[in-house]
This record gives structure tokens, sequence and C-alpha cells, in this order.
């Protein structure tokens, strides 16, 4: 039976059979499809959870006795010889795509990180080279004599005597 079935037997909403499998956890069996579909236990447990949402319990406090999981989701179906060599092909062209995807993943986060490298190593090339300069001025400036303390000593003293001689005038 489908979902439709069940809830007209029942007289109720698919909706609401929809809800019931969701707030009770049920483990439904689907189709190909991915509906769902129902056999006789099913909708003996869908009858008792009506017969007492017409009696006014809440969903919270009712009470069912679900089957044993496992039972009720066995599907069986046969496949042909056929079939199963088509699915075995599939599965190992599957898992060769996989793999030449991980190494081409890979080799390109090889490529990524020597790039990286190479820019770091060439930046660090500028900045021993920018140190090497640095410390070559430092070295012209330490045998450079400092003329500029003298130079500022004189200005100063020249505007204190102006300022005294402004006094006395």
């Amino acid at each position: 039976m489908n979902t439709t079935t069940v809830a007209k037997k029942l007289g109720v909403s698919t909706k609401r059979i929809h809800k019931w499998i969701k707030h009770f956890n049920l483990s439904c069996t689907k189709n190909e499809n991915g509906h769902y579909f129902f056999n006789d236990a099913d909708f003996a447990l869908f009858s008792t959870i009506c017969e007492q949402m017409k009696k006014g319990v809440p969903l919270t406090e009712m009470k069912i006795s679900l089957p044993r999981k496992g039972i009720r989701n066995a599907v069986t179906t046969t496949i042909t010889d056929e079939q199963y060599t088509r699915l075995l092909d599939r599965i190992e062209r599957n898992e060769r795509k996989i793999e030449e995807k991980a190494s081409e993943v890979v080799s390109y986060q090889l490529l990524q990180q020597r790039r990286e490298i190479e820019e770091l190593n060439d930046k660090i090339s500028k900045l021993e080279k920018q140190v090497q300069d640095l410390s070559q001025e430092r070295e012209i400036r330490n045998e450079m004599p400092l003329i500029l303390d003298e130079g500022l000593k004189k200005v100063k003293k020249t505007a204190k005597r102006r300022s005294i001689v402004s006094l006395f005038l």
C-alpha cells in the first residue's frame, strides 16, 4: 500500500501519515522512487495510532509497540548475474575516478606549496639584501664625524646673546 491508500483507509491526510512516521521515528520501506510503501503490519500500527488519536490522546503520550527493526526493513530483490557484473564494473570505474581525482588534487596542492616556498625564498633573499644594505650604511655613518652637534651649540649661544643685548637697549 502507498501513503494515499493508507490515509484514505484511516480517514486522515497523507501529511498526517508523514508526521507520524517522523514523530515516532518509524523505519518504513521506500520504493525506488523514494515513496513510502506499507505492509499489513505498518497499517495495523497506523490504525492503533489513529484510534488513540480519536480518543484524544496526545502524540507525546501515545503508547505503541514498534516491531523489531531489521525484520520489516528486509527487502528481497533478486538481481541477475549481468546486473551484478554491471554494478561491479561501475564500482570499479568510480573507484578509479576517485583515485585519479585524489592524485590530481595532491599534485595541485604540491604545485601550490612549491610556488609559496619560492615566493617565501624570494622575500627572504630581499630581506637579507636590505639587512646588508642597512649594515653597510651604518658602518659608513660610524666612520663619519658628527658635525651637527657643534652647529646646534653655536645657534643656541647666539640666541641667548641677542636676548640679553635686547634687554639693555
